[in-house]
């Protein structure tokens, strides 16, 4: 098959050389990534202090100006490590307030790169994060920038009334922790976004993204997955570091606007927004998922 040893060594050199770059060099770029964009927060942050310190007022010229640089950053690195593109980007309204719920995956790097993108066209947008990663010490500035917010029902509505866009993933890092490559979901037990959107008279846009589970996985390795999980069930934080980071093709699907009723019923719009994401779901992902089909569609997409 050879014509000589060498060319075999050739070979196999190289098969280990692209096994090392998928295996490790691409999963570890995006932790990097994540520190670094943190990073550029905190160092804009104090600049931001030193330079206003002495001036009379208070100026917050770091946040527009981190989001500018970590917007790019995040929007090219969708695009080159993902080909991450979107469908249906026209059902988000250009303005007026609009709450978008979104599949949660182990980490959902589509969220990260639809904000971007809301950003980076001057759309007014939040993004709702689990309360327990704003005690994580050290990420303050980076959850600013990023647009994150604990998210109250108070809180969402002044920010709905204000003309935001507030992203919600209604199943939580129980969502993320406990649902797998079936992507199978339950939201039945948080109706939460829609009584919010059944007050406040705003319209509920369903989004769902291809593979978007096959970037991670949770290492379900006993006993540190019981552990893990008993530690989030009491605490509500996730402990169990997700693995991966594969380069797999994403797409995203956005749905048509899901409006309340006159009569507000919120458990009807409930029932109405998880059967469109259920459809997202059905036409768009091949169930289950698997890594090697993702990065497939990323090389022949």
């Amino acid at each position: 098959m050879f014509d000589n040893l060498s060319e075999y060594h050739v070979l196999d050199s190289m098969g280990v050389i692209a096994g090392i770059f998928l295996f490790l060099v691409i999963p570890w770029s995006l932790n990097i990534f994540l520190h670094l964009s943190n990073l550029v927060a905190i160092v804009l942050y104090w600049a931001n202090r030193v330079t206003t310190c002495c001036s009379v007022g208070r100026s917050d010229w770091w946040i527009p100006a981190c989001q500018a640089v970590c917007s790019r950053a995040v929007k090219w690195f969708g695009i080159i490590l993902h080909g991450f593109e979107v469908e249906g980007f026209h059902n988000i309204p250009e303005k007026g307030p609009a709450i978008l719920v979104n599949y949660h995956a182990e980490l959902p790097m589509d969220s990260y790169f639809l904000l971007s993108k809301l950003v980076l066209l001057g759309r007014p947008v939040k993004g709702v994060l689990e309360r327990s990663f704003f005690k994580v010490p050290g990420i303050k500035q980076g959850l600013i920038c990023a647009n994150a917010i604990k998210g109250s029902p108070e809180e969402c509505r002044r920010y709905l009334e204000d003309g935001y866009l507030v992203l919600i993933h209604p199943g939580g890092c129980k969502e993320a922790f406990f649902s797998d490559s079936n992507y199978k979901l339950d939201w039945s037990s948080r109706p939460g976004f829609a009584k919010l959107a059944a007050n406040c008279g705003v319209p509920i846009i369903p989004i769902f993204t291809r593979n978007v589970r096959e970037i991670h996985r949770f290492a379900k390795i006993e006993p540190l997955w019981t552990l893990s999980t008993r530690f989030y069930k009491r605490f509500k934080y996730p402990i169990a570091p997700p693995l991966g980071g594969f380069p797999v093709k994403l797409k995203m699907f956005i749905g048509e606007p899901i409006y309340p009723g006159g009569d507000g019923d919120f458990r009807e719009l409930h029932t109405r927004t998880q059967e469109a994401m259920r459809q997202l779901i059905w036409e768009h992902q091949i169930v289950p998922g698997s890594i090697l089909r993702g990065l497939r569609e990323r090389v022949t997409l």
